[in-house]
């Protein structure tokens, strides 16, 4: 018996594959960003009759950008709301962990048919902290493009459309 047993975990170990396994940062956003669309879809009006869609994961990485991005009271709200403070996740918690789901999706999801593209709009004239594109980058694989929302909105959106 202990050689079925020996075989078995052979077999089972080398069919591991470690890039799959989740950090236990990754684990609490991930609970966080499940807990946080429960709670979002409770709340979204749908007539009755009607089916909703709408992509938790999507909102939830766009929050998790401006959350990164905020600072203060802002960020203490994103906190609560993305359930961060109660997964006792911090800011840089967050950025490792979307950074290592971001980077397995880019690696893995086109095989299960899964393509994830974030971009964040910026008006042109406004002040980024250069730390913020690299976490936009680096942490959300995120495209950052400069538009003029207040003389050319209709440019603008029109921009932010056919990304």
């Amino acid at each position: 018996m202990n050689l079925l047993t020996t075989l078995t975990a052979i077999v089972a170990v080398s069919h591991f594959q470690p890039s799959l396994c989740l950090t236990e940062k990754e684990q609490k956003l991930i609970t966080a960003n499940n807990e946080f669309a429960i709670r979002l879809l409770k709340v979204l009006p749908s007539p009755p009759n009607d089916n909703l869609f709408f992509s938790p994961y999507s909102l939830s990485t766009a929050l998790g950008m401006a959350y990164v991005g905020a600072r203060g009271a802002t960020q203490q709200q994103l906190s609560e709301a993305l359930g961060y403070s109660a997964a006792s996740l911090t800011e840089s918690d967050v950025e490792e962990a979307f950074g290592h789901q971001n980077s397995r999706l880019q690696a893995h999801g086109s095989q299960a048919g899964l393509e994830v593209a974030n971009s964040a709009a910026v008006q042109e004239n406004f002040n980024v902290l250069e730390s913020y594109y690299n976490v936009l980058n680096h942490s959300f694989n995120a495209h950052v493009f400069k538009v003029d929302f207040e003389q050319h909105g209709q440019e603008a959106v029109d921009a932010i459309n056919a990304w």
